[in-house]
């Protein structure tokens, strides 16, 4: 076990007991009848300056960061002792998707994940795409708020975030169908949209850790501790003809090769990730239906094979779009988890490589669950 992973381990947890604490996490965040609280946006209960002394001390073990932040949690903070100690010295992350944001003044989605990193000594945070809601239903889906809302939520998800951030841009974040309802193609946001608004403020927040390729829509990063690289992919980065979207669903040749000679030019374990996931056959446990498939998706699939044949470990695929919690093992014999959309919703991750084990904890409607890989 890394030593500075177990220290910044037991730190956090003393952090994250600080906020219990605080917030009246342990069951008192109902309680307002105390004239030595106030009354956070989330209903919790945060000390005053008219506490007592050991509550004020409590408080002040607290960064300025963190006491701004815990408003931010909900819900979320009822399982910040749980997820602490599952997460102590391993290998874990976050994973909140599919938060189709189109409300510059929704109070959790994005924040919550960023204020998690404050508490809870993460590796990463991941969104895995649909950042916007990109529908054709009514006016809020024009083309100049998505894009407030595609910056916004860049800005939610990265703003005193104390780890890596990884965003990937989903089917919705194109606006096409808004742009084929009205018949007008000027209205959808264009791949170079997503590098200026994702991908290129993706990279300075990250740094050089952050290793991209082509046009920086697709990149990956390696974490030594570990020895665990996590890839990141752009499933709709071949679908632009220059006036239109021909579809949300293709990875280009020029990205399938990096994937094979860079990507996966490693000895680490690789972790890959996506908004789509990368099997045609995958299927939606509510309705027994096949979902929308990456119409070249076997190369990278093929690429993954001949690299286990080759001597590599491979983990597993995760992908967003299903709006569900899905395990499932392709004929291959490869592990594909699908997460619970929603700004109120996320998964602590934990992956151990030793008894190849991914386990998670449910945050807001998510259920926890455990699965094992090959």
């Amino acid at each position: 076990m890394n030593f500075l992973r177990s220290v910044k381990s037991i730190f956090a947890v003393v952090l994250a007991l600080c906020l219990i604490f605080a917030c009246g996490c342990g069951g008192s965040s109902d309680d307002t009848s105390s004239d030595a609280s106030t009354t956070a946006s989330n209903g919790s209960t945060v000390a005053s300056t008219e506490s007592d002394t050991s509550s004020k001390d409590t408080v002040s073990r607290l960064t300025d960061d963190q006491i701004a932040m815990a408003q931010h949690l909900g819900k979320w903070s009822d399982k910040l002792t749980e997820v602490q100690t599952a997460v102590h010295g391993k290998f874990s992350f976050l994973v909140e998707t599919d938060p189709h944001h189109y409300d510059l003044t929704a109070a959790e989605v994005g924040k919550n994940a960023a204020a998690l990193s404050n508490f809870v000594e993460l590796d990463f945070i991941a969104n895995l795409g649909d950042l916007i809601r990109g529908y054709s239903q009514d006016e809020i889906d024009n083309d100049a708020n998505m894009r407030a809302c595609m910056s916004d939520i860049f800005n939610r998800f990265t703003t005193r975030a104390k780890c890596p951030v990884f965003m990937t841009v989903g089917n919705h974040d194109t606006n096409i169908m808004w742009c084929q309802k009205w018949a007008d193609h000027t209205m959808q946001i264009m791949p170079e949209d997503h590098i200026n608004m994702v991908y290129a403020p993706l990279k300075e927040y990250n740094g050089d850790k952050m290793v991209t390729g082509g046009n920086g829509s697709y990149y990956y990063m390696d974490f030594p501790d570990d020895k665990i690289r996590v890839v990141m992919l752009n499933q709709a980065d071949d679908v632009y003809d220059g006036t239109k979207y021909t579809s949300c669903f293709k990875i280009s040749d020029e990205q399938v090769e990096w994937f094979k000679t860079e990507a996966l030019n490693t000895e680490y374990s690789v972790l890959v990730m996506s908004h789509v996931p990368l099997d045609a056959n995958f299927t939606l446990a509510a309705t027994g239906k096949t979902t929308n498939g990456v119409s070249n998706s076997d190369a990278i699939r093929n690429a993954v094979e001949e690299f286990i044949s080759g001597g590599g470990d491979f983990i597993a695929y995760l992908n967003g779009h299903e709006h569900e919690q899905i395990e499932y093992i392709d004929e291959n014999g490869r592990l594909y988890m699908s997460f619970k959309n929603g700004g109120k919703n996320g998964e602590i991750v934990t992956i151990d490589t030793e008894t190849r084990t991914i386990s998670t904890i449910g945050l807001g409607n998510a259920k926890s669950r455990e699965c094992r890989y090959n």
